[in-house]
């Protein structure tokens, strides 16, 4: 689920991060960047 449609739903910002594993100020900067952070896959040292 979102990080939005869980805080329009009124779920806390404590909440949305502890269900998902991040920080609070990590759900406030998505919040506030109104994007879906996207997490690239890095590539594997030798």
């Amino acid at each position: 689920m979102d990080i939005h449609v869980r805080f329009a739903q009124g779920q806390s910002l404590r909440k949305i991060a502890s269900e998902l594993g991040i920080s609070r100020n990590t759900v406030k900067h998505h919040l506030q960047q109104q994007t879906m952070p996207t997490y690239a896959k890095r590539s594997q040292q030798p």
